[in-house]
């Protein structure tokens, strides 16, 4: 139960400090970068970071997917096991990286299209004025 580990929760938000610090690295590096790359990069790291997935069907503790699938795979290469645990836990990372991605991608049209071609107009009346 999710009440025999005191720390369940002080864990997770140190886990969570560090995801989000890793994402504040990574954007740190790749900040000058194509915004297309940068996007690509930070969905990924976010999707494999932040995921998380029950560590047994009934189970009221989560863990994150990608340190399930990483345990899963060692599991069944050790006891030539199937590996249904790992696509188990990689399932739900690719799905939540793919709405990620089409996020992002929304965001940057939305904002292209929408807010950054707002100021055009006033800047062709500027023109006009000062001719």
């Amino acid at each position: 139960m999710m009440t025999d580990f005191p720390f369940y929760q002080t864990a997770w938000l140190f886990y969570l400090a560090a995801g989000l610090l890793l994402m504040l690295v990574v954007w740190a590096l790749f900040r000058k970068t194509n915004f297309w790359l940068k996007a690509l990069l930070l969905t990924i790291v976010a999707a494999c970071t932040f995921t998380p997935i029950q560590l047994q069907n009934e189970a009221e503790t989560w863990a994150p997917a990608l340190v399930v699938a990483v345990f899963e795979l060692e599991q069944s290469l050790n006891e030539s096991d199937s590996t249904e645990g790992v696509w188990r836990g990689v399932t739900p990372v690719i799905r939540i990286w793919v709405g990620l991605a089409l996020l992002s991608i929304l965001a940057r049209l939305t904002y292209t299209r929408w807010i950054a071609g707002i100021n055009k107009p006033f800047e062709t009346e500027a023109r006009n004025e000062e001719i």
